[in-house]
């Protein structure tokens, strides 16, 4: 084959002959000024001039080809530059008109010097021919990285792009439309200062770049029933969480010393954990405020995450004939366009848009799911079940009688299950209001970005509705509601149609599936539409997003549901969505105890309300202790004095400027302990716990822990 990078075999022949005159000139064999040196320069003469000279045609256009590709890179070839010296001197006459090709060669090359008398050694060629050949090599190895590295995808966390290379790159790829978006929020991101908000939102906590967020408790967060209401006696290690933590607890309050159940939502912890960097977070309950304190206890065991800022109401209830809730008891004149609320009802928010607060979808896990328990659960005395009753009327009316249907070949499921996923999906709706705010926080309200995002859930839906009650009747369910399911089909962005032969109807939802309407679907000319059972639109509620239809076909569920509407739509979307497939088991976050002696701690609540109070896990048993003394953090924010204007939020463990002003709202809010009583004596008078011994306290943050 022809020898490497296109030399002819008579090029191939002059440069074995010239290094075998170098290793003779290096051993003494020949002289400087031999033949062969003269034969060497007439050679690049006629390189230089295209003559045949001891040269090839061939060889000459291939020395040619080299010399303009070292030109093309800006350096002259080293072995024509050290071979046209002695030519000078030796060439005489006029020269004969050159080729193009080495017009250009010789263009391109520097002006020559002054002739030189200076003999050349062979040995000088030789190594020039070598230095090119490693140029021409290494220049081959710099363009195939640059090529390797132009294939690659820069990464996102690039800050300064890359040095300029001397050889020229090929052009590299634009990145898609998604990497350029996320490196514009990143450098947004990391562009953003406190100082670039505009002056009314320089505070707490927008200067950390934190929206402040208020967080409703009962059926929002957790549900809780007493436990006589309820009727059973429920397992707490059968429910836990996906980490192993507790589910339900049960707790008993100091002012009636009646026992409660509680149940936490699903993911409720995973929740608040991933809001806690971007939101300001707080609690504002129509609850009590020993029953605060016990969610607090909970969920926020170190203070971390709400600190004192929890608005709850007085145990006495003096001074509170409404339920409205005002933000000016956490943020007095904050501008509103930044505050967030989550709460499952959305017009007892005096002082704040209804746009400002995701509604969060109604959560009664102890009534929706009541017939499941008590199948599951031994029952109580009926006793002590009616003598409950008696005393909460209003909390056996929501309870449900019937079990929610399921599939005849999904009979095995041997255990009640929460299937609940709200506050998964609430996530990302959360980080998303937080991103699009700071991207402009000059112009960027709130209840515009919560609006927009609800309204895009369902857009370019049509929707037609059959099969229900045309509006709202007292005593009647929600899910049979013609208004409130056009209702809430329009705030997801819906368009509702009167008929379901107009253009743009593309759902057809139904109640029942004997009505006329469903009958007349069944011709050929209406199969493109799809049909649906309310219960999707309960799903598209609580995803923030478009459900799948084949989860909810219409003639199934309707088939299901004997033609009736859903007596718990809020729990059996959940049911449908997963397909009956239960959530997998979590073991324990740690070895359960013996639920007849478990350890017991002691907890510092916020004041002497909860003071006595009991809280039992499948872990531990928590008992409330008020030691003013010790716990810095108290609950400022009483209902009763939403009208002052308290300071600003402070830090836990941070000590408050108006001291004075908390021990008079303690004593006008609260009732004391009576004299002479002391913390042991009432923890006496409570029921005796089951052989239970209590050793040396073990101190463990603003917790007492009793190792048993």
């Amino acid at each position: 084959g022809a020898p490497p990078n296109g030399a002819l075999p008579g090029a191939a022949a002059l440069e074995a002959d010239e290094m075998s005159e170098v290793s003779q000139v290096e051993e003494g064999e020949v002289d400087e000024e031999g033949p062969a040196l003269q034969a060497l320069q007439q050679t690049s003469l006629g390189q230089l001039q295209g003559l045949p000279a001891a040269f090839p045609p061939q060889a000459a256009a291939a020395a040619a080809a080299a010399a303009a590709a070292a030109a093309a890179v800006g350096k002259p070839a080293p072995a024509l530059a050290a071979a046209a010296e002695p030519a000078q001197h030796v060439a005489q006459g006029p020269q004969p008109v050159a080729p193009p090709l080495q017009q250009q060669q010789q263009q391109q090359q520097p002006p020559a010097a002054a002739p030189s008398t200076v003999r050349r050694d062979p040995r000088l060629a030789a190594r020039a021919r070598a230095e090119t050949s490693a140029q021409r090599q290494q220049q081959q190895q710099q363009q195939q990285q640059q090529q390797e590295a132009a294939a690659q995808p820069l990464p996102a966390e690039a800050a300064e792009p890359p040095p300029p290379q001397p050889a020229p790159q090929e052009p590299q790829e634009s990145p898609c439309p998604q990497q350029q978006q996320q490196q514009q929020q990143q450098q947004q991101q990391a562009k953003w200062e406190p100082s670039a908000l505009p002056p009314q939102l320089q505070r707490q906590p927008l200067l950390s770049g934190k929206l402040p967020l208020l967080l409703d408790l009962d059926n929002t967060l957790l549900h809780a029933q007493a436990v006589g209401v309820a009727g059973y006696n429920i397992a707490l290690e059968d429910w836990l969480d996906e980490d192993g933590l507790p589910e339900v607890y049960k707790f008993e309050l100091p002012c009636n010393r009646k026992v409660y159940y509680l149940k936490l939502r699903p993911g409720l912890r995973r929740f608040l954990k991933a809001l806690a960097p971007v939101f300001e977070l707080s609690i504002y309950t129509n609850a009590t405020q020993e029953y605060a304190d016990l969610v607090v206890a909970i969920l926020d065991p170190d203070r971390s995450l709400f600190g004192d800022r929890i608005v709850a109401r007085e145990s006495s209830g003096r001074g509170e004939q409404t339920e409205n809730k005002t933000v000016r008891c956490l943020y007095g004149d904050l501008d509103r366009r930044c505050v967030v609320a989550f709460d499952d009802r959305q017009n007892i928010w005096t002082d704040l848009p209804v746009s400002h607060v995701v509604k969060a979808q109604h959560y009664d896990f102890f009534d929706s799911s009541r017939p499941e328990l008590l199948a599951h659960y031994p029952h109580l005395p009926l006793e002590e079940t009616l003598a409950a009753i008696a005393e909460n009327p209003r909390q056996r009316a929501t309870a449900l009688d019937r079990p929610s249907p399921v599939p005849a070949a999904m009979k095995h499921l041997n255990r009640p299950y929460d299937w609940d996923r709200h506050m998964q999906h609430m996530i990302n709706i959360f980080l998303k209001v937080h991103q699009e705010f700071f991207k402009d926080p000059w112009n960027a309200n709130v209840g515009t970005i919560i609006s927009g995002f609800q309204s895009r859930v369902l857009a370019g839906v049509g929707l037609f509705l059959t099969g229900y009650r045309k509006s709202f009747a007292p005593g009647s369910l929600v899910a049979d509601c013609e208004e409130r399911q056009a209702e809430l089909a329009q705030r997801l962005g819906r368009t509702v149609y009167r008929r379901f032969d107009e253009p743009g109807v593309t759902h057809v939802m139904a109640g029942k599936s004997n009505t006329n309407n469903m009958l007349a679907l069944k011709e050929r000319s209406f199969q493109h539409l799809k049909k649906v059972h309310t219960l999707w639109l309960f799903a598209c509620e609580s995803m923030w997003a478009k459900a799948p239809e084949s989860c909810f076909d219409a003639d199934t569920l309707c088939a299901l549901y004997d033609n009736q509407p859903p007596c718990a739509p809020f729990k059996d979307h959940w049911m449908h969505l997963a397909e009956f497939v239960p959530p997998p088991a979590a073991p324990p976050a740690q070895p359960l105890p013996l639920q007849d002696r478990l350890p017991v701690r002691e907890f510092l609540g916020t004041g002497p309300y909860s003071d006595g109070a009991s809280l039992i896990s499948p872990f531990e048993e928590t008992i409330f202790l008020w030691r003013p003394e010790k716990q810095p953090i108290r609950q400022l924010y009483s209902k009763a004095s939403s009208t002052q204007h308290p300071p600003p939020t402070l830090a836990a463990g941070s000590p408050h400027p108006q001291q004075q002003l908390q021990q008079q709202l303690q004593q006008q809010l609260l009732p004391l302990r009576p004299e002479g009583q002391n913390v042991g004596q009432e923890r006496e008078e409570m029921p005796a716990r089951s052989g239970r011994q209590e050793a040396e306290v073990v101190p463990f943050c603003n917790f007492q822990v009793y190792a048993v």
